[in-house]
């Protein structure tokens, strides 16, 4: 099948469908699309990551704390798209999938963007029917914890400290250390699934906040985390039991 590009916005594709009614290929002729037509797909694919021009948002209330779900420096993310693991190379925040999903959280009923009109930047760059932007900068222009916590130094302290004692990458190092052998990373990874647990229930009593708020401030507990950086965690009492998870054999 061949195209030819006319001008404006109307394309010409040769196909050959017609050939009873004459020996050259009939043309069919589409229409460019300059519009958004609110098909919905762009929201229950790939929630947004939110940008510090948003922070505006939440002033406005068009986006609450538990719309929001924080993606750590080093976090492992398991993408549903094509079920591969990546890693986090700074942190992030972004609108969460609705129960897990890649529909945006913010997507009511079948297509209906609660928030459209004051919705967030990066919503409004993309533009499916036309050339994608490429996104550069996020270094510097991403919102972050802090932007969202800056008033608030208690929560900070808290932030920092357990991004220190917490670190996904010191995690994935002493994993790679546990599978060459070393007792003593064994210890390293339970001194931080001890600390992430504990800090947990301290924070939200000491400022009465609900679980969403608590997994916005320290992100995903680290036992779940851990099982996408090829382990798990099984737990008796105070005793922790680290071990390779069982490869699934692939179907032939």
């Amino acid at each position: 099948m061949s195209t030819e590009k006319k001008k404006g916005t109307k394309f010409e594709v040769l196909t050959p469908q017609g050939y009873e009614y004459s020996d050259k290929p009939q043309k069919m002729k589409f229409t460019k699309r300059t519009h958004c037509v609110k098909c919905g797909l762009c929201c229950r694919t790939n929630p947004p990551t939110l940008l510090k021009n948003d922070m505006a948002l939440f002033a406005g209330g068009s986006i609450q704390p538990e719309h929001v779900a924080v993606i750590r420096e080093g976090e492992p993310v398991y993408s549903l798209a094509d079920k591969e693991v990546y890693i986090a190379p700074f942190e992030l925040l972004m609108v969460r999938g609705r129960a897990g999903s890649t529909v945006c959280s913010l997507l009511s009923g079948e297509n209906v963007c609660d928030v459209y009109e004051n919705r967030p930047a990066q919503c409004k760059a993309y533009a499916c029917y036309g050339p994608q932007l490429t996104i550069t900068g996020l270094e510097t222009t991403r919102m972050v914890r802090r932007d969202l916590f800056g008033d608030i130094p208690f929560v900070l302290e808290v932030i920092d400290r357990h991004d220190e004692k917490c670190s996904y990458r010191e995690l994935a190092d002493a994993l790679e250390k546990i599978a060459g052998g070393d007792e003593a990373a064994v210890d390293a990874v339970i001194d931080m699934l001890q600390y992430d647990i504990a800090v947990r229930p301290f924070v939200a009593e000491k400022l009465g906040l609900a679980d969403h708020m608590i997994q916005l401030i320290l992100g995903k507990p680290l036992l779940e985390t851990i099982r996408l950086l090829g382990y798990q965690v099984d737990q008796e009492g105070e005793d922790y039991t680290i071990k390779p998870l069982e490869k699934k054999e692939e179907p032939k």
